[in-house]
C-alpha cells in the first residue's frame, strides 16, 4: 500500500508540475535532466573503464535439490564509449527454482546506479544513462531461463549480481574495492488457514549487511 500511494503522488506531482509550467517546459526539462545524467555517466565509463576485458565469476552453492553450484560469470568492457556487461559463460538454467530471469533494463539500472554510489555520489540518477550500458545475456542460462523454468528462489542470484560488480569494478580501481555484501536473499513461504478458516499467506525476504568500502566501514 505504501509503494501504491508513493506512486500515486508522485503522479500528482507530475501532473501539477505540467499545469503549472506547461507541458512543452515539463518535457523539455525532463530532457534536459536525462540528458545532464547520460554526460555524467559518460564521463564515469570513459575514466572509469578501460577497452581491454576484466571478468569476474561468482557461484550459488546449491539449488535446494542437490544440484549445484551453479556459475554466474560476467565480463565487462568499453567499447565505443559504451561499456559492455557480457553474461557469457554463466551456467545453464536449472531445473530447479533458482533462475533469475534478469531484465536488461534492471540490469542497466543496477549497474549505473552502483557506479554513481561508488564513484560519485553527488551525480543525481535517472535512466538517461540508459544507451550507455549495452547488456549481453545467453539466452537458456541461469539469467535468461527458456519457459517454464522455475523462478521463485530467484533473489539468491540477484544478491550475487552485486558482489560480481564489485569484483569488476574493482580490477582496474582497486581504490574503489567493495568487500563482497550479503551475497543472497533468503525468503520465507508460509501458509495456512486463520483460527476463522480463512486462508492467509506470508511472504517475507530476508537481507544483510552493506559491506565495508573505501568509503566507510559496512554498517
Amino acid at each position: 500500500n505504501a509503494l501504491i500511494a508513493s506512486c500515486r503522488v508522485a503522479a500528482n506531482r507530475v501532473v501539477e508540475m505540467a499545469e503549472r509550467f506547461g507541458d512543452d517546459i515539463f518535457v523539455s526539462a525532463t530532457n534536459l535532466l536525462l540528458d545532464r545524467n547520460y554526460r555524467a555517466m559518460q564521463q564515469l565509463i570513459e575514466s572509469s573503464i578501460g577497452e581491454t576485458p576484466v571478468s569476474f565469476e561468482d557461484y550459488i552453492c546449491d539449488d535446494g535439490m542437490g544440484f549445484g553450484p551453479y556459475k554466474i560469470k560476467c565480463t565487462m568492457w568499453k567499447e565505443n564509449g559504451r561499456v559492455v556487461l557480457d553474461f557469457d559463460g554463466t551456467d545453464p538454467q536449472s531445473q530447479a527454482s533458482i533462475n533469475m530471469l534478469l531484465n536488461e533494463n534492471m540490469m542497466r539500472m543496477f549497474f549505473g546506479i552502483y557506479m554513481i554510489m561508488v564513484f560519485d555520489p553527488q551525480i543525481l540518477f535517472n535512466d538517461g544513462y540508459y544507451p550507455l550500458i549495452d547488456i549481453r545475456i545467453p539466452e537458456g542460462s541461469l539469467l535468461k531461463p527458456k519457459f517454464p523454468a522455475a523462478l521463485s528462489g530467484r533473489t539468491h542470484v540477484l544478491g550475487r549480481l552485486f558482489d560480481i560488480m564489485g569484483g569488476l569494478l574493482g580490477q582496474k580501481t582497486p581504490e574503489f574495492l567493495n568487500a563482497a555484501g550479503f551475497s543472497s536473499s533468503p525468503h520465507l513461504f508460509y501458509a495456512g488457514h486463520d483460527k476463522a478458516g480463512k486462508w492467509f499467506q506470508l511472504f517475507q525476504i530476508g537481507f544483510g549487511g552493506i559491506p565495508g568500502r573505501p568509503m566507510g566501514d559496512g554498517p
